[in-house]
């Protein structure tokens, strides 16, 4: 992210790609440490929720970032 931020040539656009996706999974990494507990079935589905918010989003942007490149 910061190579494309510094490099004149390649639109800062993908950059900030980058920048929301790591916000998203710094989100995530956050939703992993305040659910304490496995043992309830609301815990589960909200890891697996958000497991599957982050392998799409992963998705979307390495197509943007195969797309600008």
């Amino acid at each position: 992210m910061i190579a494309i931020f510094l490099k004149k040539s390649y639109p800062n656009f993908y950059a900030c790609v980058y920048l929301i996706f790591s916000v998203e999974l710094f989100l995530y990494i956050i939703l992993l440490l305040s659910v304490t507990g496995l043992g309830s079935i609301d815990d589960l589905f909200i890891q697996a929720t958000g497991q599957k918010i982050i392998v799409y989003s992963k998705i979307i942007c390495l197509l943007i970032q195969g797309y600008g490149f």
